[in-house]
């Protein structure tokens, strides 16, 4: 439901980046990393003492649960480092695997089945989504967030303000299956729903309501 996210946070990082010119009093080179690059970024975000990694393998912040975007700035300039997060506030919650519909999340070892992910089969995968997963995605068309809503910590955070800018775009109705690839790129220009290509909206699209639909085929 956002402006493609990706864009919004780059120009948020360059003004934290220039107050920290302005801070320090010397000019910075610096390479921002907003889903763009082979980095690591939530290994990070413990080691720079914003959360810990929780079950459903998301980075969970203490006081903004796992309701965050991370980037990565790198700098030239050598600043003085928070401390590691080292607590674990998990405890012996499980709601994130037990929401899971597919069961695609391990609590031990707190990593995803991506194959078996809802999110990885309707933005990543440019494959037919199998068809004991397809069943399983309900009316998600792009994306799921399932184990994110159910995540105790995210209680209060579901609704919390954002600087990011939503759209008004209808989505995911069965006139999308009538749309040329042109009329696609032109209706979600700006919005993350793009990543998943024209062919694999179709295939979401129709995946969902065939769900709605009982399982009957939706006509394209």
């Amino acid at each position: 439901r956002y402006i493609d996210y990706h864009e919004q946070i780059r120009p948020l990082c360059d003004v934290l980046i220039g107050k920290i010119a302005e801070k320090n009093g010397v000019p910075i080179r610096w390479k921002t990393c907003v889903d763009s690059g082979p980095v690591l970024e939530r290994s990070l975000a413990v080691q720079a003492g914003l959360g810990w990694i929780g079950r459903n393998s998301m980075l969970i912040h203490p006081k903004f649960g796992s309701t965050t975007l991370l980037a990565v700035c790198f700098l030239d300039l050598e600043i003085e480092a928070d401390p590691p997060y080292t607590e674990d506030l998990c405890g012996n919650c499980h709601r994130c695997a037990d929401a899971c519909p597919t069961g695609c999340i391990d609590p031990v070892s707190r990593t995803v089945d991506a194959k078996r992910c809802i999110s990885y089969q309707t933005i990543e995968s440019r494959e037919e989504i199998p068809a004991g997963i397809a069943e399983k995605c309900g009316n998600n068309a792009f994306g799921c967030d399932i184990c994110v809503r159910v995540c105790p910590w995210n209680r209060k955070n579901l609704s919390n303000p954002t600087p990011l800018q939503t759209h008004n775009i209808p989505i995911g109705d069965s006139a999308d299956l009538q749309l040329t690839e042109d009329a696609f790129k032109e209706k979600y220009q700006g919005t993350p729903i793009l990543r998943c290509k024209y062919a694999g909206w179709k295939r979401n699209v129709r995946n969902a309501l065939r769900n709605q639909n009982n399982g009957e085929d939706i006509n394209s």
